[in-house]
């Protein structure tokens, strides 16, 4: 997992964002607010401040940096042929809703929706897929 996310941080250095899709860049900002809302609070912190403290970049900083790993992973998998097959989707679901806690993976799936959970599979082969096509080199200074 770390070297994925070694890899993700490498991509994402490599990609530029020419303009982001209309509301986008507002959905996510939105969309951590809810994250990280609770946790700003228990710290007695504005959610700006919390994630700006974990993360040492503003809300739409993050935001953009997860909408560039996206649109990246998108056109990797499409230009790799990448896909989640029903059967991926089978296997996938049933083992994040077991990692996630649930008895059930009706209820998992219900509460998160099948596009996110196809979504986040998506991601985690395109991930295996870079992993498993790096070059690891050691950082110089």
């Amino acid at each position: 997992m770390n070297l994925q996310n070694a890899v993700y941080d490498a991509l994402i250095e490599q990609c530029t964002v020419k303009k982001y899709p209309d509301g986008m860049i507002e959905q996510y900002v939105a969309d951590l607010e809810e994250q990280y809302y609770y946790y700003a609070y228990i710290y007695g912190m504005e959610t700006e401040e919390f994630v700006q403290q974990a993360f040492g970049m503003s809300m739409e900083e993050v935001a953009k940096k997860q909408i560039t790993l996206q649109l990246a992973i998108e056109f990797i998998a499409t230009a790799e042929k990448l896909t989640v097959s029903d059967a991926d989707y089978k296997a996938g679901v049933a083992e994040l809703a077991t990692q996630y806690g649930y008895e059930d993976v009706a209820t998992f799936e219900s509460e998160y929706g099948a596009d996110t959970i196809r979504n986040s599979l998506l991601q985690d082969k395109v991930g295996s897929f870079l992993v498993e096509n790096s070059k690891q080199v050691e950082k110089t200074k």
